[in-house]
């Protein structure tokens, strides 16, 4: 097995880290918020996870919507196509995401 470390993987490594490392202040926000709620009321601790993940459930079905409504348009199509989808699928998630969160 050849395990040797190319020029590009060495970036791809370093570029991934600093993806990683990118939004590390929202991170720390968070965890400060959620740090604090615990301390104040930690019994909506609780209800603070199901609602993430019912929020979160809502962005995946707006993503999946997306992609069961336009199969046809993926990556490999022009820039400009290729944004409109983008900002389609965003729209859609977010919609999504509204809909979860709003209860209906």
């Amino acid at each position: 097995m050849n395990l040797r470390v190319t020029a590009s993987t060495r970036r791809h490594i370093r570029e991934s880290a600093r993806e990683a490392l990118r939004l590390w202040q929202a991170w720390l926000a968070t965890f400060a918020l959620l740090a604090l709620v615990w301390w104040v009321a930690p019994q909506q601790i609780p209800l603070i996870a199901y609602k993430c993940a019912f929020i979160g459930t809502g962005g995946l079905g707006g993503y999946w919507l997306d992609r069961w409504t336009f199969p046809a348009i993926r990556a490999e199509i022009g820039d400009v196509e290729r944004r409109h989808a983008m900002y389609r699928r965003a729209g859609l998630m977010i919609g999504g995401m509204l809909a979860a969160g709003l209860g209906a």
